[in-house]
Order: structure tokens, then sequence, then C-alpha cells
């Protein structure tokens, strides 16, 4: 499973925060993509911002995330990206990955839908 995450240009089309589900809908210019390189670097554009962050992979299915840093332009749409540090439940379905602060799916956890 591990090596179906890396290398791969992930779309974000989907997060869930405290507010609940938010669909993505990218204005001219703005990308929101996650990329996991082997070497445990994590690359991301969060709207108009490029950012990045190191990563490991715990227990087969868990990913630490630390160290996540963005530029500061003046984008116009809200960063997904802010929240995404600490420990966090991956799951590959097909050709969606899904990232979740919980095993479980619920207002309390931060959760994000990509597809390659």
């Amino acid at each position: 499973m591990q090596d179906d995450l890396f290398n791969i240009d992930w779309q974000l089309y989907k997060y869930y925060d405290s507010t609940g589900p938010i669909e993505i809908q990218p204005s001219e210019g703005e990308s929101y993509t996650l990329i996991f390189h082997e070497d445990g670097i994590m690359e991301a554009t969060d709207a108009c911002n490029y950012c990045t962050g190191v990563f490991e992979i715990v227990d087969g299915d868990s990913l630490l995330i630390e160290e996540v840093s963005c530029t500061e332009m003046a984008c116009a749409s809200g960063s997904w990206i802010a929240s995404m540090n600490g420990s966090f439940v991956y799951n590959i379905a097909g050709f969606d990955l899904i990232i979740s602060s919980d095993y479980v799916l619920d207002l309390n956890s931060y959760s994000y839908f990509f597809e390659e």
C-alpha cells in the first residue's frame, strides 16, 4: 500500500473540518494537490501557495505529518493544509486517497479526500 502513496499528484476534491464537508472548486490559477515522496518529503499546493513538510509512515496505515510550511501569497480561497500537522490514518481505494485524523469519519475529525 505504501508504494501506491508515493510520487502521485493527488488532487484534493473535498475535505471535512469542524464545520462539515467542503467541496473544492478551484478558481483559475489555483490548485489543491499533495505529493508524498519516498524520501519523506511532502509537497502541496493550497490554492496559490506552495507548501512543504515531512512525513513518516507508521504501522502501515498511519502518517505522521510535521513541519508543514507554506508561502504566504494572498489567495482568495481559505487554507486546507493548515490543519494537516500531526497523526493521521490513510487509505487508498482505487484511484482515491483518504486521509483522516481519526479512524471514524465524524464532525470531530479532519478528513481529506483526493483523487489521482
